[in-house]
């Protein structure tokens, strides 16, 4: 350059700018790297946001890197990147937040078709013909039916089944319920009227209140006194006693009426005089049989 007064002035030489080191490059490299990995992995918002991160990565460096005159120049670059950088990180998540929200799932076809008709279906229980068991023994009845899947329930008492419900030859499904109404067998029938004799039996032994209040007056007069049969009915009677409580208790009673009639000749003797035929005489009024007045008197000597 020259000036007006033609003087020559050298020109400033001018610095080249500085190349990109090698860790520069490398960066760079590994940066499309990730370019790639993250448009095949997290989409359009992830690669967005990561164009942002790098640019502003990229600005603070042209900042932080400034040489001589180009200083300015890479300050306004490096400013330009960053916001650019902050702009492209702001897109990428407005990008990528809806893609990451639930999306509702369609149905799935084959839950949908599943119980269509044309699906194989299970087919139904086959019906069982009910057998007839009436007139066989409970426990041969409950068997057999049990050998084709029945439930059996009994109603009634005894051991033969007498009736069934439902009836023999319907056709029902297996596991259904057999009601067996039950009657007794003709031993059972017998047997019970055993022991209900036995039973009646043994009440009328035991007889009514009065009946053994009869019994206890007649062995009480016993012990103090002789009597006949009938003289003990005869005097419970005078006692209050109706004839068949009276009846009741005398016979129960355990007395040997001939040792009776001995003892009552003995007592007669003991204070006045009999004849033999006057002694048994005197026996037959109070009661004694003439069998047992004669062994009565017999036993005195007369």
């Amino acid at each position: 350059m020259k000036r007006a007064d033609d003087q020559t002035v050298p020109l400033a030489k001018l610095e080249a700018p500085p190349r990109a080191s090698g860790v520069a490059k490398r960066i760079g490299f590994v940066g499309l790297g990730l370019f790639a990995l993250l448009g095949l992995t997290s989409g359009l918002g992830g690669v967005l946001g990561f164009a942002g991160l790098y640019l502003v990565v990229t600005g603070l460096w042209a900042i932080v890197r400034r040489r001589s005159w180009l200083g300015p120049m890479r300050r306004r670059f490096g400013a330009g990147v960053l916001a650019g950088g902050l702009v492209l990180i702001i897109v990428g998540g407005a990008v990528a937040g809806p893609a990451d929200a639930p999306r509702p799932t369609a149905a799935s076809p084959t839950a949908s078709t599943s119980a269509s008709p044309s699906s194989p279906s299970t087919p139904e229980p086959k019906a069982v013909s009910v057998i007839d068991v009436t007139g066989l023994d409970r426990d041969s009845a409950e068997s057999m039916l049990g050998d084709l899947q029945f439930d059996v329930a009994f109603v009634g008492e005894g051991s033969i089944v007498d009736s069934q419900d439902p009836a023999p030859g319907t056709e029902v499904d297996p596991g259904s319920t057999v009601t067996l109404t039950l009657r007794l067998s003709d031993q059972e029938v017998a047997d019970a009227a055993v022991a209900q004799a036995a039973a009646a039996a043994a009440e009328a032994a035991r007889g009514t209140i009065s009946q053994q209040n009869a019994l206890r007056s007649a062995e009480s007069y016993l012990d103090y006194t002789a009597f006949s049969r009938s003289g003990l009915i005869d005097q419970l009677e005078y006692e209050g006693f109706s004839t068949e409580d009276a009846t009741w208790g005398v016979d129960r009673v355990s007395v040997d009426w001939n040792e009776q009639a001995a003892k009552s000749a003995k007592s007669y003797l003991e204070y006045t005089s009999f004849s033999h035929s006057g002694l048994v005489d005197q026996l037959l009024y109070e009661g004694f049989t003439p069998e047992q007045a004669e062994y009565g008197v017999s036993q005195t000597g007369l």
